[in-house]
């Protein structure tokens, strides 16, 4: 999840929000069908995965794995709005020169 999360903030302020919020949509969908097919696990909040298969999105390890999970839970609103909780305000100036962190 949260690779993906990553990837979809960079694609937003790359121009390409549509694409974006099209896969955004497909992991939160992912992330509540979890929870519908585990009502049980869900109630114990043990109903998310760390890691979910790329072939049916079957969950597949750490049952009760909350940690990136939940930075589903502002993705559409925040690709919606512009907002990108990772933009650090930093810009290179150009090609040439790499950011630099102090």
């Amino acid at each position: 999840i949260n690779a993906n999360v990553f990837m979809l903030y960079g694609l937003a302020s790359f121009g390409m929000k549509e694409q974006a919020l099209q896969v955004a949509q497909k992991i939160v969908s992912l992330l509540a069908s979890g929870i519908r097919r585990n009502p049980r696990e869900a109630k114990r909040g043990a109903a998310w995965r760390e890691c979910y298969s790329s072939d049916d999105g079957g969950d597949l390890a750490a049952d009760g794995f909350l940690n990136w999970n939940t930075l589903a839970g502002s993705l559409l609103d925040n690709l919606r709005k512009g907002v990108n909780p990772f933009d650090l305000g930093l810009e290179a100036t150009d090609a040439t020169n790499s950011l630099q962190f102090v």
